[in-house]
């Protein structure tokens, strides 16, 4: 009878073990954060033909070789928000196959870049401004080559807007060029 009666209690531990181990993991779920946005960017301005551009210069964020990830297999460093800088992004599904995307970096020497409009899973069209220190460009009509599209994230390999004008300064028009990289985004 003694042998029962420790495999009895022995059983009884295991299940309160059990039975703790579950508890704690169905609390702990309730206390996870989501993951912070975060982006690859890379993005190059230059004259326009004929005209003046106030920042003939390429930006890269979170270092170096942000064009390299973006181009190849998107393996690499990523800028996550609230850590270099302020991330902020949403990429929602609509109808039609269609994505609604909102795109929200100020890192670095850029004050605010915004992206926004509709894509498909293979393009867009966008609408892309850039604040930097003394510029700011836009245009509404920049197109995108979208390698990766879904709710919560973009991956844009070619993103070109050819005549960003400053509004301020009607000489200016730019070149852009570049392709971005948004993820964890709002659904």
């Amino acid at each position: 009878m003694p042998a029962r009666s420790i495999r009895l209690r022995h059983s009884v531990s295991i299940l309160e073990i059990l039975a703790v181990v579950l508890a704690a993991g169905v609390f702990a779920c309730g206390d996870d954060k989501a993951p912070p946005a975060q982006t690859v960017f890379w993005f190059g301005l230059g004259p326009a033909r004929g005209a003046t551009c106030s920042s003939a210069k390429n930006y890269r964020f979170p270092g170096d070789d942000a064009q390299q990830v973006i181009i190849g297999n998107g393996v690499g460093a990523r800028l996550a928000d609230g850590k270099d800088g302020y991330v902020d992004c949403s990429v929602t599904a609509s109808a039609g196959g269609k994505f609604d995307v909102r795109t929200h970096l100020e890192a670095g020497e850029i004050g605010n870049f915004t992206a926004q409009g509709s894509v498909d899973a293979t393009s867009g069209t966008l609408q892309v401004a850039l604040v930097g220190e003394g510029f700011s460009l836009a245009q509404s009509d920049c197109s995108a080559k979208v390698e990766k599209v879904l709710s919560g994230a973009i991956w844009v390999s070619d993103l070109q807007c050819p005549l960003m004008k400053d509004m301020s300064s009607p000489g200016i028009s730019c070149v852009g060029s570049g392709g971005i990289i948004f993820e964890n985004c709002a659904r």
